[in-house]
């Protein structure tokens, strides 16, 4: 039987027949499946940018809150700089907070993403199989976002001038 190559206007839907070059195997029926292809990307690199646009989003969330939580405690910072605090010590305290709240966030994230798994799992009446090397990787994963994204706001912070950061009211 001859070999049916899909047309331009199947939109990478392939039908009917499709039969071996060699005489010694037999043919293989194909039912169509009707899935169409919209675009060439793969599910599996559109799932892969969602996770980097969410983790873009996150990371920005912590960049905002750390930034606010150096406006709101200028006076502090200067305190701390003033009495010999070096700008190392301010910026290992402000990267170290934007580390746990994007920590927290992570477990949060992973808890949430265990139990639905686990529930879909059981609804479906499949096996759950739990991967202990992707839950670490997320965890660090979500570690690596809080130090990127918490770099800059721990930089403004430790090049506060302590004359300045105490006169903020």
């Amino acid at each position: 039987m001859p070999v049916k190559k899909p047309s331009a206007m199947m939109s990478g839907m392939f039908e009917g027949r499709v039969a071996s070059r060699s005489s010694a195997t037999a043919a293989i029926d194909i039912p169509p499946t009707g899935i169409q292809c919209a675009s060439p990307v793969r599910p599996s690199s559109r799932l892969a940018s969602i996770a980097a646009v969410s983790l873009i989003v996150g990371g920005i969330g912590i960049m905002n809150i750390m930034l606010v939580s150096v406006t709101e405690r200028t006076r502090e910072i200067g305190i701390r700089l003033a009495i010999g605090a070096t700008e190392g010590e301010v910026l290992l305290q402000f990267l170290v907070e934007a580390v746990m709240l994007s920590l927290f966030g992570g477990v949060a994230g992973i808890l949430v993403g265990v139990g639905a798994a686990a529930a879909g799992a059981s609804l479906l009446k499949v096996p759950f199989v739990f991967n202990a090397w992707i839950v670490a990787v997320s965890f660090l994963f979500s570690g690596a976002v809080g130090v990127i994204f918490g770099f800059f706001p721990a930089r403004k912070a430790a090049q506060l001038n302590p004359i300045d950061a105490l006169r903020h009211e």
